[in-house]
């Protein structure tokens, strides 16, 4: 996982939802990025942010989640370390 940053808060909101008006879905800290949710099937947008800085870290990536799926998102350290990188797991298309 991405270690650069202490925290991190990680977005699954609605496509054109601006993420300053909006609370994460979950925070992750460092070295311990697990976290498990519950999203309603649909069209959404992943982004997440520094929540030190408000720093967009990356996204938004556009993603469709269908009933019954089960996704995984690995966020690593992007090269150069001011970013980081979204890859995206199982179900996703």
């Amino acid at each position: 996982g991405a270690d650069l940053f202490q925290f991190v808060d990680f977005f699954v909101v609605l496509p054109g939802t601006n993420i300053d008006e909006a609370q994460p879905t979950t925070t992750l800290q460092s070295r311990n990025l697990v976290s498990n949710i519950a999203i309603v099937p649909g069209d959404y947008e992943l982004t997440i942010r520094d929540p030190i800085s408000a720093t967009i870290l990356a996204g938004p990536t556009a993603v469709s989640l269908d009933a019954g799926g089960f996704y995984s998102v690995l966020i690593t350290d992007a090269t150069g370390g001011a970013t980081v990188d979204i890859t995206l797991f199982d179900d996703f298309n």
